[in-house]
Parts: structure tokens; sequence; C-alpha cells
């Protein structure tokens, strides 16, 4: 950061000169700090839900998630399953949600802290790898995520509500 002034050889002008700089050296680690904001540390869900379907709050509260430099641990893994029933003529689905509690799941993830843009970068297990864009938001001790499922495009703006086509988590920074 270059700090640019002038020395006015006025009585008091060094003095200004000299505040200016000084309130600048001090505003530095601050301005600085709140321009790296991440959601480092450890996190509970609060709620949970994948293509407009709500997980089971007994299954949400079960996830513990925490946040790296450069990448997410999930424990337990949450299994979701669509399930294809037909009533009446017609084809439904039937969401089930399970945990795999001897699993986690691990993701690296790249933030756009000014556009408040997050993409998770999964890996497979032959090493391929697929990037999935979403959004973040981080307000104190709240961090909400939302990614697209499949191909689709990142969403443009946080639902209040379950949605189609969505992955939401709404976390909470865990207590010591």
């Amino acid at each position: 950061m270059a700090i640019i002034g002038r020395v006015i050889r006025r009585e008091g002008g060094i003095m200004r000169t000299v505040t200016t700089i000084v309130f600048c050296f001090i505003a530095l680690p601050w301005l600085t700090a709140q321009d790296d904001v991440k959601p480092r540390g450890h996190w509970v869900a609060v709620a949970y839900d994948q293509n407009g379907i709500r997980a089971p709050a007994d299954i949400a509260k079960k996830m513990k998630i925490t946040i790296f430099d450069d990448k997410i641990i999930i424990k337990p893994r949450i299994v979701v399953q669509y399930k294809p029933i037909f009533d009446s003529g017609k084809k439904n689905v039937d969401v089930v949600f399970s945990i795999e509690a001897d699993k986690s799941d691990e993701v690296a993830y790249k933030l756009d802290q000014a556009k408040g843009r997050i993409d998770l970068v999964w890996r497979g297990e032959r090493g391929d790898t697929k990037t999935t864009r979403g959004l973040y938001l981080l307000e104190g001790d709240e961090l909400k995520i939302c990614f697209a499922l499949a191909d689709k495009n990142r969403p443009k703006s946080f639902p209040d509500n379950p949605k189609t086509g969505l992955v939401r988590m709404v976390l909470k920074r865990a207590t010591k």
C-alpha cells in the first residue's frame, strides 16, 4: 500500500500529514482482515435440504462441517436416495435421507469474497473432478451455502425455502 502525502510548510501542516499516515497504518490491519473474512472453523448444520426436500432435523443435526483454507470436510456422509413411486398413474418421487456414519465427504473450494460466490471442486474415485458453482453468505456465526445440483448454473440468490434443483445448507459456528 502506498501512502501519498505532501508536507505542507504551513503551521500544523506537517502534523496533519503525520496523522494521516499514522491513521492509515493503524487501519491497515483492520481493512486487510475485513477483506480476508473466510468461514474457517467448525460448524454444525441447522438446516439442510436437497432438490426441494428438507432433511429430517435429526439427520441435519448430526452433520459436522470443518472448513479449512482449501477444503471442507462433512461428517457423517449424508446419502440422498430418490425412489420413483407410481400412484394412480402418476409418477412421484420419494426422497430418503440416510447417514453413512463411518464415512465423510471432502471437497475443495474456492471463494470469490467480493461476489459471495463459492466453487466446490469434487474429486471422484477415479481422480476426475467436477466443479459445482454456488453462493455463500457469512454473517457473524451463521454461514449459508447454496449450490445447484447436476450441471445447472450458479443460483442467482439464496432461496428462503427449499427449492428444486438446489442444495441449501444453513450452518452455525460450533461452540467449544
